[in-house]
């Protein structure tokens, strides 16, 4: 059996909606931080100076000449409310960073089947002979089988991820036949 499992594209473009998407937050919590706030703060600051000389009825002609709203812009935003915007911003761009990162090393992963043997994501080497059972409990939900096999007297876990990998479901589909022709009386 020759099989090799890519990527697939459904995969791919979750996983940069995903990223654009986290991307696309941390700016706008950079935006308030940097530019959204600080402006709201000088309106709110202007509208207290207003208020303070009992000029409250003028406020809304002089926020049109400003380009501003003229409603009450509402209380000073704190240091901290500032700073937490900046730090929200810069660690959603950390996570995106990572996110890309893992994508691009996850793009270049197969998930194998030579002969008798698959070799995993990472390399490992399960030989077919050695597998005992399936999991389907996340089939439905996940396409996702667990794979149990043996290994020097140690039961061990394979993931086959169809979602993820096209054409995984063919090494799933291999090791249903061997293990029902192994056990035929447990076929269903």
């Amino acid at each position: 059996m020759q099989v090799e499992a890519k990527i697939t594209k459904e995969w791919k473009r979750r996983m940069l909606l995903l990223i654009g998407f986290i991307t696309a937050a941390s700016a706008w919590f950079f935006y308030d931080g940097f530019i959204g706030y600080p402006k709201s703060n000088e309106r709110a600051a202007e509208f207290i100076r207003f208020s303070d000389e009992g000029r409250v009825a003028e406020w809304p002609e002089f926020a049109f000449s400003r380009g501003w709203k003229r409603e009450d812009p509402g209380p000073l935003k704190t240091d901290k409310e500032i700073r937490d915007q900046k730090m929200i911003g810069a660690t959603g761009v950390a996570g995106a960073l990572l996110m890309a990162w893992w994508f691009f090393l996850s793009c270049s992963r197969t998930l194998r089947a030579e002969d008798e043997t698959i070799i995993d994501v990472d390399g490992k080497e399960v030989p077919m002979a050695s597998v005992v059972a399936l999991d389907y409990s996340k089939w439905e939900k996940k396409g996702i089988v667990y794979a149990f096999y043996q290994n020097d007297g140690v039961r061990k876990k394979l993931t086959l991820d169809d979602y993820k990998y096209a054409g995984a479901e063919l090494i799933i589909k291999e090791l249903e036949e061997r293990l029902q022709t192994s056990q035929p009386d447990k076929a269903s």
